[in-house]
């Protein structure tokens, strides 16, 4: 469906640049890498022309480029800062963990605050991606199933090097509130990595810490 919309869109506005697009992953992979291909060319373009790089180029600014960029934006292959590169090989991520408070086996209440020293180091670490620590809880809907109450995982520790140390601090309050919150409480520390604008992958973890 999504490589006839495609065709359709760009035969209508660009003739030229209608694509035989067989299957929506081979629309997006081949939009992309087009566009992709169309950006890293610009400069090129400039040059070859005799223009200053910085100059408007009418070969740049092409109906085809525009509608290319529409389509480029809609199927999410624009960058969004802070993402990894997925080209290149997985981070993964050891952390460890020195004073953990409360004591394990305490009874957590609504103004306690989870509290762990921890160092990190992280292999393939990408400098212009960004990657978080962040506490989570056993959740009530399976073993392996876990939650947290904040907001947007960029309210996590955000963390700024390839190794390091740091103190977590984490107010228990709103997941003690959750229906979710499995019994016994058990926190685990999430390394994640930035995979797109609205997700994460975990890379490392230490835990859990088993609270009443």
């Amino acid at each position: 469906m999504l490589a006839k919309l495609l065709h359709q869109y760009l035969y209508r506005n660009s003739p030229s640049a209608a694509f035989a697009l067989p299957t929506a992953r081979s629309a997006s992979a081949t939009v992309c890498a087009v566009f992709r291909a169309s950006l890293a060319a610009r400069e090129d373009l400039r040059r070859l022309a005799g223009l200053p790089v910085e100059a408007s180029c009418e070969l740049c600014q092409t109906s085809t480029m525009k509608h290319l960029a529409i389509i480029a934006l809609l199927l999410g292959c624009t960058t969004t800062p802070g993402v990894v590169d997925k080209s290149r090989p997985h981070a993964t991520a050891t952390i460890t963990t020195g004073t953990v408070s409360p004591a394990a086996g305490s009874e957590l209440t609504k103004a306690t605050v989870f509290s762990a020293e921890v160092t990190w180091s992280i292999e393939n670490f990408q400098p212009t991606a960004d990657y978080y620590i962040a506490p989570v809880f056993a959740s009530k809907e399976g073993d392996r199933t876990t939650f947290s109450m904040v907001n947007d995982f960029q309210d996590n520790y955000r963390i700024p090097a390839n190794s390091g140390s740091a103190t977590i601090r984490y107010p228990v309050a709103r997941e003690l509130e959750s229906p979710q919150l499995a019994r016994p409480i058990r926190i685990w520390l999430y390394v994640m990595e930035r995979t797109s604008a609205h997700t994460t992958r975990v890379i490392g973890r230490a835990g859990p810490f088993e609270y009443r």
